[in-house]
């Protein structure tokens, strides 16, 4: 029977062989890991970006609500805005 690298099982092993096998071991573990952490900066990013933009909304709603509350018909235009959203 065959194992990984085509040695034939019971057959020596030299140790040039066995880190050569851990060092293809070690290369692909690397290259997952660092595919992982490439796509979660990317995620990370994405949600830095989507937090920016929330709060810049919220910002602007609640600037424009404390214009509306300080304006004279202030409590009427608040009342009109709640119906009409």
């Amino acid at each position: 029977m065959r194992g990984a690298g085509g040695i034939n099982a019971g057959e020596n092993v030299s140790r040039q062989e066995v880190a050569e096998a851990l060092d293809r071991v070690e290369k692909r573990f690397q290259e997952s890991v660092s595919e992982r952490f490439s796509a979660q900066l990317l995620a990370i990013g994405a949600l830095r970006a989507m937090i920016g933009d929330t709060d810049a909304l919220l910002e602007r709603v609640l600037d424009r609500l404390e214009m509306l509350a300080d304006s004279p018909d202030g409590d009427e235009a608040l009342a009109k805005t709640a119906r009409s959203g």
